[in-house]
């Protein structure tokens, strides 16, 4: 019941909560290891079909842009791209 959450809040940009998560799910894993892992991959899973690529785009060239923009930083921008074209490439995944 507890994996899902503890999922969640370990990708917390929230350093504390992220940490205490993933340390609790290490712990977790040491007894449960099967479970940890289906839960993440659940996780992993709703978080992949629910935010739809456009998102990810939009989200991703507005922070391209202000850190060319406000940084100057084309490098980074470059490096903030290079996994959305990736993802693209790679199209579609469906575990099963």
């Amino acid at each position: 019941v507890l994996i899902y959450p503890l999922t969640v809040a370990g990708k917390s940009s929230d350093a504390v909560r992220r940490d205490a998560a993933q340390a609790v799910l290490r712990r977790m894993s040491t007894v449960y290891p099967e479970l940890v892992n289906q839960g993440a991959l659940v996780s992993e899973e709703l978080v992949r079909v629910a935010v739809l690529w456009h998102e990810v785009w939009a989200e991703g060239l507005d922070e391209a842009s202000r850190l060319l923009r406000e940084e100057g930083d084309a490098e980074g921008m470059r490096e903030m791209l290079l996994p959305l074209h990736a993802q693209m490439d790679a199209g579609p995944v469906t575990q099963s």
